[in-house]
């Protein structure tokens, strides 16, 4: 079937049952991307943050009324990922998060924030989502000055960023990926499996970056992310796959990246990115906190 593009242009809720493409710009608001894979059929929610937060819960609504309703989808199918808001508002957020928190509706990622314009194209068929970035407008106003946001560009942040992978080509592209930044630094043991095995006295990386490929236990791969996890909270931990496995679900703090393939390259860096800032702010103290539902 032949694919065909779609522009979306402001404010709206938005479905989409077929192999179409979307591509929108936002700023300052907030998008949400309903995805069913299975059912190639995504949904958009533009919301205006100047408006109340009543329309944007009835704007959410809508979407998942016409996706279990009038399409017969069961709620647990839909996927949600989250961008936008440039100039953060916090109660935005956290009423969206609620709201889909109170569904059981499982969130996939999440890019929000850091004084970007963000050009989202999504692919209705396979609910992939990629992203490129330009300086927003607006600026910040929840930042005081000189807090870690304040005082770090991405770009000024010293970072090492751990990948775990049992392919080298990924091992390759995640590398170039992230030394991209000049003080970002990529660490990458050729035997992964064999450093899940090891005691960890310190943990010097502000990101943990697994691949699906990693052929190891899943409860090993569990067992390891918790014991770092409670020596190290402030590490962010980032799993690469189509959909997080089940066996992950219920650490909240693991979230996802999108696989390493050229078409999700520009989300894979812009989430990877997220992650290192996060780092960044949890450690100095600024942390306004975003936990994953489910």
């Amino acid at each position: 079937m032949k694919t065909s593009s779609i522009q979306l242009t402001g404010p709206g809720t938005y479905l989409f049952h077929d192999n179409s493409r979307l591509s929108f710009s936002i700023d300052k608001e907030l998008a949400l991307v309903f995805s069913v894979p299975t059912e190639k059929t995504a949904g958009v929610v533009l919301f205006d943050p100047d408006h109340s937060l009543q329309q944007l819960q009835t704007m959410m609504q809508s979407i998942l009324h016409k996706m279990t309703v009038d399409l017969g989808i069961s709620p647990e199918k839909i996927l949600v990922k989250v961008f936008g808001l440039s100039s953060f508002r916090k109660s935005v957020l956290e009423t969206a998060y609620r709201w889909l928190k109170d569904r059981n509706i499982f969130i996939t990622a999440e890019d929000t924030g850091r004084n970007f314009i963000r050009q989202i194209l999504v692919e209705c068929a396979t609910g992939k989502v990629g992203v490129s970035y330009r300086t927003s407008e607006y600026s910040i106003p929840y930042l005081s000055q000189h807090t870690a946001r304040d005082r770090n560009p991405l770009d000024e942040i010293h970072a090492q960023v751990l990948v775990l992978s049992s392919s080298s080509t990924k091992r390759i592209l995640a590398k170039q990926s992230i030394e991209e930044h000049k003080n970002w630094v990529a660490v990458i043991p050729e035997l992964p499996q064999n450093y899940l095995s090891k005691k960890t006295p310190t943990f010097n990386y502000a990101v943990a970056v697994i691949f699906d490929d990693l052929n190891e236990q899943p409860e090993k791969i569990c067992n390891w992310i918790e014991s770092i996890h409670v020596q190290y909270p402030e590490v962010q931990f980032r799993y690469s796959c189509s959909e997080i496995p089940k066996f992950l679900k219920h650490l909240s703090y693991v979230r996802q990246l999108p696989p390493l393939t050229p078409l999700l390259l520009p989300e894979f860096k812009g989430i990877l990115a997220r992650a290192i800032f996060d780092h960044e702010v949890h450690s100095t103290g600024d942390v306004i906190p975003m936990k994953r539902t489910r």
